[in-house]
């Protein structure tokens, strides 16, 4: 019997992703063990069964099999030629009919029939029969006949396309076949279907009806002759090592397609007993989870690459997600996951990679690439599935040995809370897996788990992907730029015809509206998304005859942001030379506040006669209803484009409070304003889809025209997520906020927060230094963002500065900022150097590792305080105390009326206030103020009557306490015999009483009690009378 050590490699291999350590052999599975992951398998892909009770899956089951007999079953035929009536016959031996072909005739042109997509399609309906085969409350549980026809499927497959080495996979274009060849050539672009779409299903289907029962029909197990075809294709067309190629001449790819491989050549080892194979297996997949630098693959900030150039989270990265998710389903219970042990890289890409892309249960659509072009590629439902892997990963968490219970409470909640809303939806299960279906009902129903959403502010720059994501309460933005690197977007297998303008600062705001659903792309205009100055040119790629995978770059280096994980900025110069061959330019920044985006472009330019535009809006509206406005002037549905001149407001409702929209020009600016019906067709979006009828939906719409060949024109606006109407109009008046817009400093001071974020594209400085308490100068000796925010805490004030190198192209960027009074280095980025130049921190930070992140840099100072005296009635005429920190003014406040200011140095104060404090009722305040007028600091005035004391007498022999009563500001007494002072004690009350049974002897002592303040200082005596 062969050894089963795939198990063991599994754990080194895990270990090796997070420690970096190599592996190591010696580790085996048994028998049972092998049996125990195919059956997690089986379960993994079918379900538990489930009371007849429960009809939401129920109901899902039963549509499942409907669609299963009308699109699978019912198409199925036995025939040698042909498995499903809708797919091309087979060709029967090529090789015999090229051979009868007369010598003058050397080549034989066949038309194409089949295409590499219809080689998947055809594995996946086989695994679907599969799958209801062996679904327990599935009518065709053990069907007999299903399962026969599920073995000739197989059978047939395995002879007419997949097999080794004279399997038909890859063929797309006409056939050429020379006299006496014996299989058509291997077309390389189908590598694909050949190695991950279709062995996917393939393994899948194998491994289901391989792990039998007893009550399986003995005829309806796949024959050992048949598996042993399928693990001779599967070798044929998967890498034979991690780092090599398959005897087909396939690479084994980067990413997640090397990812998937892995897994496909992990399972057929599982399968086949092969330890081996599954570590060929393993040794491909470790490396897709290793944080990279370069190319395809996850990088430090959280994007993830694939193919190059282009942003894929939750396209491709949910492939890498998926297959991990599916490694801890597969091996659960056995003991494959023995030394998966510490803080492992996939709960750390949980964090960095995956928990920012979704807003609920949405993906954002600008991490999912070329996908959108697909109407059956439903955000909603990739958001399902990834929340499930994400649900599967969390849970096995630990920390020091422990479950991480801290962890999976945080992804717990985070699933149910982002799916808790769709839920309470009827059709929510309907395109769920019966698995995912299942634990989503145990999630939801678990009620010490919270459903209530989290919104915490949190702004995210993935640099790598041009990306930035914001999320603030009620709302999650998600801005797409490109750069030199980072291509506009990808065109591939004639897909994704119109995304030119996807990746050119398209603003995407989620808020619940479901504006980005149904027909949104082919209806929105793809050469008119929000955030986009555009020209609307496009090109014919089809025509062109542009290959696949190519590159749209950005011309220029400047793109980027910067970001302190709360707020931020992403800013980027461009031009459309590279992706639509327009003369189209402009530089623009974006400014991520709370409840407000700042958009600013300027140097907008072109040549050739196009009319220019910016677009601020162009939103979906599922319900028509919704009312827009600008300037307070309704915009009709019924009315064409609306010309307003000097717009400085626009309104659009929301279905909810929440959803509202408010618009803000700070400079009356000329708008052109719609609300109305937009169509187009799927089909131009993809060849692939077959579909051409026209779809139609209704958008309200904001755009700024620029004109037809502008030169260095500019626009502002601001974007108010869940402002009311009369929220907006009221914005307008006071935006709260401050900017500057010029070719070299993009910026915003943001009044209310204490912060500012500068972009400068070149040397300068500039700044808001008299415009609050605060100097928000900042000098730039190099190009670079900055921010720079003020907060106070306990015992603290601070000012942070956090720098970026957008270009990601500099080695060393340098600032300089006032120190004002913030003289201590609290905390500093290691690759940050300070140094004190005057009445400025100079700061330098080393760039190059280009890698376009954020340092940050905090100084400190005291908090200005203040200290107050005790004031007297009928004794004091001053309130008198000390201040520190920067404090030049102070006032009384007395019974909520303040009173005239005096300037104070020293440290020391004093406060006349005789005639201001009148009674002890009175509640009085001192109050600091800083040099720019605001107030710093307050101190209650405690207010005392004047200190009285009395005694009563003491009789010697007879008592042993002096006792009496007091009044006033005191807090302690003592006893004074011929003058000598004994202890002190505390009172409270009016009452007192003194201990001196062996202190007063003799009629002939002097004895006075004394009153103390609570800092000890005398403030009255009275004389005892002795007797």
């Amino acid at each position: 019997m062969k050894k089963y050590w795939f198990t063991g490699i599994l754990a080194l291999f895990l270990l090796f992703i997070c420690s970096n350590k190599v592996l190591a052999d010696g580790f085996q599975q048994t028998p049972a063990e092998r049996d125990r992951a195919l059956q997690n398998w089986e379960q993994s892909l079918v379900g538990t069964s489930f009371s007849d009770s429960n009809t939401d899956l129920k109901k899902l089951l039963n549509a499942k099999e409907d669609t299963f007999k009308k699109e699978i079953l019912n198409r199925y035929t036995d025939s040698p030629d042909i498995l499903f009536t809708d797919m091309p016959k087979t060709l029967n031996d090529l090789g015999q009919v090229a051979a009868k072909v007369e010598d003058k005739e050397p080549h034989l042109k066949i038309p194409t029939r089949w295409t590499s997509t219809q080689w998947t399609t055809t594995a996946k309906r086989i695994e679907e029969m599969a799958i209801l085969y062996k679904t327990p409350n599935s009518s065709y549980y053990k069907d007999k006949e299903l399962g026969s026809k599920i073995i000739k499927a197989l059978e047939w497959y395995n002879k007419n396309i997949y097999s080794a080495p004279n399997g038909f996979m890859g063929i797309t274009d006409s056939w050429d076949i020379k006299v006496g060849s014996e299989k058509p050539p291997t077309n390389g672009s189908v590598w694909y279907d050949n190695q991950i779409a279709a062995p996917l299903s393939l393994v899948n289907t194998l491994a289901l009806m391989g792990n039998t029962d007893e009550k399986t029909d003995e005829s309806n197990k796949i024959p050992t002759e048949l598996l042993q075809k399928y693990m001779l294709a599967f070798d044929y067309f998967e890498p034979s090592v991690y780092n090599g190629t398959s005897a087909s001449g396939d690479h084994v790819g980067t990413g997640a397609n090397r990812i998937n491989k892995g897994f496909v050549i992990l399972l057929r080892g599982i399968i086949d007993s092969n330890a081996d194979k599954a570590q060929v297996g393993i040794d491909t997949i470790r490396r897709g989870y290793l944080t990279v630098t370069a190319g395809d693959g996850y990088y430090s900030d959280g994007s993830f690459i694939q193919h190059q150039y282009l942003p894929y989270n939750t396209g491709y990265g949910a492939d890498a997600l998926a297959r991990f998710a599916d490694l801890y389903r597969l091996f659960d219970g056995t003991n494959g996951m023995r030394n998966y042990t510490g803080s492992l890289a996939i709960f750390n890409l949980l964090d960095t990679a995956y928990a920012h892309v979704f807003y609920k249960n949405e993906t954002l659509d600008m991490t999912r690439g070329r996908t959108i072009a697909f109407p059956t590629n439903k955000s909603e439902n990739l958001a399902n599935t990834m929340m499930y892997n994400i649900y599967t990963i969390s849970a096995k968490k630990t920390l020091g040995g422990n479950t991480d219970t801290e962890y999976i409470n945080k992804y717990r909640n985070f699933v149910k809370s982002s799916i808790f809303e769709k839920s309470l939806q009827p059709n929510f299960y309907a395109d769920l897996t019966l698995p995912v279906a299942q634990a989503f009902q145990a999630l939801l129903a678990d009620s010490g788990t919270s459903s209530e959403y989290s919104e915490k502010p949190t702004n995210v720059m993935m640099s790598r992907a041009s990306q930035m994501i914001d999320q603030k309460p009620g709302y999650k933005v998600g801005l797409s730029m490109f750069s030199k690197n980072v291509s506009a977007f990808e065109y591939l297998s004639a897909t994704n015809l119109l995304g030119f303008y996807t990746g050119t600062g398209v603003l995407s705001l989620y808020n619940g509206d479901d504006a980005f659903k149904d027909d949104y792309y082919p209806t929105v205009g793809m050469t008119s998304l929000p955030g986009t100055t555009t020209d609307l040119m496009t090109r014919n790629l089809v025509a062109e005859g542009v290959e696949d995978n190519q590159l749209y770059p950005n011309t220029e280096s400047w793109t980027g942001g910067i970001s302190d994980k709360v707020n931020g900025s992403a800013t980027m110069d461009y031009t459309m030379k590279e992706v639509t061959g327009s003369n189209l330019k402009a530089s623009k920044s974006w400014f991520f506040l709370n409840g407000k985006i700042v958009a600013m472009g300027n140097g907008i330019s072109n040549t050739g006669g196009p009319n220019i535009q910016t677009i601020v809006e162009n939103r979906q509206l599922l319900d028509t209803s919704r009312a827009f406005s600008v300037n307070g002037q309704n915009i009709s549905l019924s009315n064409p484009v609306s010309q307003i001149t000097n717009a400085k407001w626009a309104h659009l409702d929301g279905t909810t409070p929440s959803q509202d929209i408010g618009y803000v020009f700070p400079y009356p600016t000329n708008v052109d304003a719609y609300k109305r019906e937009q169509s187009g067709k799927w089909k131009d979006m993809s060849t692939r889809n077959t579909n051409d009828n026209i779809v139609t939906a209704t958008y309200a719409g904001l755009t700024i025209p620029h004109g037809a060949n502008p030169s260095n024109a500019s626009y502002m606006y601001m974007i108010l997520p869940g402002s009311s109407k009369e929220n907006t109009e009221k914005t307008a008046t006071n935006p709260g906020i401050l900017t500057t817009n010029t070719s070299t400093v993009q910026g915003v001071l943001d009044k209310e927060q204490d912060l500012a974020i500068m972009n400068y594209r070149a040397p300068g400085e500039a700044g808001y230094p008299t415009i609050t308490n605060h100097n928000y100068n900042s000098k730039a000796y190099t190009p670079g963002s900055i921010m720079i925010r003020y907060a106070n805490t306990e015992d603290k004030q601070t000012k942070t500065i956090t720098l970026s190198d957008p270009s990601r192209e500099a080695d060393s960027i340098h600032f300089s900022v006032p120190k004002e009074s913030y003289t201590a280095i609290n905390t500093k980025s290691e690759k940050g150097t300070i140094t004190s130049a005057g009445d400025n921190w100079d700061i330098t930070v080393d760039t190059t590792g280009k890698s376009g992140e954020s340092f940050q840099f905090t100084f400190e100072k005291d908090p200005p305080a203040l200290k107050a005296n005790n004031f007297t009635l009928g004794t004091d005429s001053y309130v008198k105390g000390t201040y520190t920190g920067d404090i030049t003014k102070i006032a009384l406040e007395v019974d909520g009326t303040l009173k005239s200011t005096i300037s104070v140095s020293n440290s020391v104060y004093q406060y006349y206030a005789l005639s201001q404090i009148k009674a002890l009722t009175n509640e009085v305040y001192i109050i600091g103020y800083d040099s720019s007028g605001s107030e710093v600091a307050r101190s209650k005035v405690a207010v005392y009557p004047k200190p009285e004391i009395k005694t009563n007498a003491f009789t010697i022999g007879t008592d042993s306490y002096v006792e009496g009563t007091y009044a006033g500001n005191i807090a302690k007494i003592s006893l004074e015999v011929d003058g000598v002072v004994k202890s002190m004690i505390s009172v409270t009350g009016s009452a007192y009483k003194y201990y001196a049974l062996n202190q007063i002897q003799k009629t002939s002592k002097e004895v006075y009690i004394i009153g103390y303040d609570p800092s000890g200082t005398e403030l009255k005596r009275s004389k005892v009378t002795l007797q």
